[in-house]
């Protein structure tokens, strides 16, 4: 069972998402998980997807965004 203590990471490969990805951001930040890290993997994104990952990356500090080239069908995996 988890307590307080652990650290729940949520790791997301983000490719051409747009809306979709911003749906799932809003759900991951009202969880109440005090102890929750989202770790967002851009994968050579070409629509907005990466102007909302900054948007998140910036305005909650347990959000990280980091960048990689396109990996095609693996992405962040």
């Amino acid at each position: 069972m988890m307590n307080s203590t652990n650290k729940l990471s949520v790791i997301i490969p983000l490719y051409n998402a747009g809306d979709d990805f911003r749906t799932c951001m809003e759900s991951l930040i009202t969880q109440t998980w005090t102890a929750l890290e989202i770790i967002i993997i851009n994968d050579g994104s070409t629509d907005n997807s990466v102007e909302i990952a900054k948007y998140y990356a910036e305005n909650y500090p347990h959000v990280r965004l980091l960048h990689q080239a396109n990996a095609g069908r693996i992405g962040g995996a």
